[in-house]
């Protein structure tokens, strides 16, 4: 496994360029599932099945079948129409299943366009030089869409001012990129040290912690950091079109596709935004790719916490906080930044949680009213800056 990831990272500068691509995103967010609908909910509707997915679903119901999303102008490789869906595989997207690592997945067919020559010369695949990637998400009123942080378009030869930028923007309804401007205060500045792509991936992070206007919502397997929600309590349901009878959480608005990130998707994004390649989508995956805290080293802000299931960021060594995406079992079911406390029973300190980790300590971990959610084993803290190493 951590070959293949090693691996995986070296090959991902070039992979763009020399994999045949030949359709790619051209929907704001798309849902990816493992197969077909059908084989997990009860319909003859896909595309309202698909609205159906899910925030999340309680533990160990595994109810939920979406596994990633896409953003806008991402590259895939079609492999097959069924229906309303379309089989697709994502090189640079592996996810495991068992003891093997798979790449296809099945989306709506809606979601999907066919690349030709004319819309090749506009996609951020091919022209890395050209392209601009969103810190913030924007809501374009021409098309009355919300395009998501970490969406990256083509710059076009035309003038770009100090506080525009012109971009191509896939047109669905015509097949054809067309102009379009983009805030450039919400456009990335690209980092140009490693040091500094590891500052922007916290500085990312925080942002998604603390908006100003509701919060950033877990979703299971999503990857896209979209206008906040309003904080509101979620509920749950029962649901009647699964296969088996599963318990989901739900919150307003019930948008479809649903936008947010869960724990190890929500640090892939900001790596990935960041400039750094890596597309692990779950802790598994962070955990074959970066290495141990050494016992002479210091926890740094930026560096990760890990167990089975979970991952979250040191964000401030001094005030002992953290930042992660939490799920709604233990009350939480968002992106936000507290302390190890509120974690962590009896680990109230970047020294109590180094401690901890060196002695192998059994945690219990807490929910959002201060009680036991569960048991916690096999915790261990990993160095960013280790996911630069190759060899």
């Amino acid at each position: 496994m951590k070959k293949c990831i090693q691996i995986m990272l070296l090959a991902f500068s070039s992979s763009f360029c020399t994999t045949h691509y030949n359709g790619f995103c051209s929907v704001p967010i798309a849902d990816l599932i493992g197969a077909p609908i059908a084989s997990f909910f009860k319909t003859k509707n896909p595309a309202q099945a698909y609205s159906q997915i899910p925030y999340g679903d309680k533990r160990g119901d595994f109810g939920c079948p979406r596994i990633a999303q896409l953003l806008l102008h991402e590259p895939v490789i079609i492999l097959e129409k069924k229906g309303a869906e379309v089989k697709i595989k994502v090189p640079y997207l592996n996810y495991p299943s068992g003891k093997t690592m798979h790449d296809t997945y099945w989306t709506l067919a809606s979601n999907i366009t066919t690349l030709t020559p004319t819309l090749k010369k506009a996609l951020p695949t091919y022209h890395r030089q050209r392209t601009i990637t969103l810190r913030k998400p924007i809501y374009n009123p021409e098309t009355n869409q919300t395009y998501c942080a970490g969406t990256q378009f083509v710059k076009t030869d035309q003038k770009q001012t100090q506080t525009q930028r012109s971009v191509y923007l896939y047109d669905p309804k015509n097949n054809q990129m067309v102009f379009a401007h983009i805030p450039a205060q919400s456009c990335l500045d690209k980092p140009k040290t490693k040091k500094d792509a590891q500052k922007l991936v916290l500085e990312l992070c925080k942002e998604w912690a603390h908006q100003k206007k509701g919060c950033i919502p877990y979703v299971f397997g999503g990857s896209s950091v979209s206008m906040p929600v309003k904080e509101q309590k979620h509920e749950t349901v029962q649901a009647s079109f699964t296969k088996k009878r599963s318990i989901f959480y739900e919150r307003s608005p019930k948008s479809s596709p649903r936008p947010g990130v869960d724990c190890a998707r929500m640090f892939t994004r900001a790596l990935q935004m960041a400039g750094i390649p890596f597309y692990a989508t779950n802790t598994k995956g962070f955990k074959e790719a970066l290495r141990p805290l050494k016992p002479h080293e210091k926890i740094e802000a930026g560096d990760f916490i890990l167990w089975k299931g979970h991952i979250a960021m040191i964000s401030d060594t001094k005030k002992n906080l953290h930042i992660e995406a939490r799920s709604y079992d233990d009350g939480y079911g968002k992106v936000h930044e507290i302390p190890l406390s509120e974690q962590l029973k009896e680990i109230k300190t970047i020294d109590d949680l180094k401690e901890a980790y060196l002695s192998k300590k059994r945690l219990t971990r807490l929910n959002k009213d201060g009680k036991k959610s569960h048991f916690i084993y096999d915790m261990g803290i990993f160095k960013l800056p280790s996911i630069w190493n190759k060899s």
